[in-house]
């Protein structure tokens, strides 16, 4: 059995409103502000036995993807509320950043017997995860474009999105203490 630990934004915060599918030309810019989603899933082989599987599929078997039923979740943002509901990767896009990058954007979230949900099992709309195979940059427009159905990705290309920040010698950081020098 495999336990994968993905980093997923609200698709609102990534400038997706609305139904996250077919959005192709919306575009958002990236502040570190909003932070993602700590998603984490358990995912036995393809065939329920425990030995692993290292990929997140999606929710149909459409142009030869497989259809997994046992990408469970484990915690969101370390709530366990939600915790053995099946999720999957649904469809994925093409982004271009103002910087000159471009990468892949997967829509994720709760599967209800093939059928995007809520995480609460309530509608899609609104309610969906954005995974990037790519680091988001402070200050860079993100447009998507080349949307398609197919949303089967390994879980080695999701990209971490947690950030260290670095202050030089001498910034001064706001403590309970007051204001001290680094």
């Amino acid at each position: 059995m495999s336990i994968e630990t993905l980093h997923a934004f609200d698709q609102n915060d990534v400038g997706i409103v609305g139904s996250a599918f077919s959005n192709t030309g919306a575009s958002f810019t990236y502040s570190s502000s909003n932070a993602a989603n700590v998603v984490v899933l358990e995912d036995p082989d393809g065939d329920g036995s425990p030995d692993g599987d290292t990929t997140f599929d999606d929710q149909s078997s459409f142009s030869g993807q497989t259809e997994d039923d046992f990408e469970n979740l484990v915690s969101f943002n370390g709530d366990t509320t939600y915790a053995g509901n099946d999720w999957s990767s649904f469809a994925t896009y093409t982004v271009t950043g103002s910087d000159g990058s471009s990468f892949d954007a997967y829509i994720i979230g709760r599967d209800v017997g093939n059928t995007p949900t809520g995480i609460d099992g309530g509608d899609f709309t609104d309610n969906m995860y954005i995974a990037f195979t790519q680091p988001l940059t402070d200050g860079v427009t993100y447009t998507y474009s080349n949307y398609s159905y197919i949303g089967q990705v390994e879980y080695g290309a999701i990209a971490d999105q947690t950030y260290i920040h670095c202050f030089v010698r001498g910034t001064l950081i706001e403590t309970d203490r007051g204001e001290v020098a680094i």
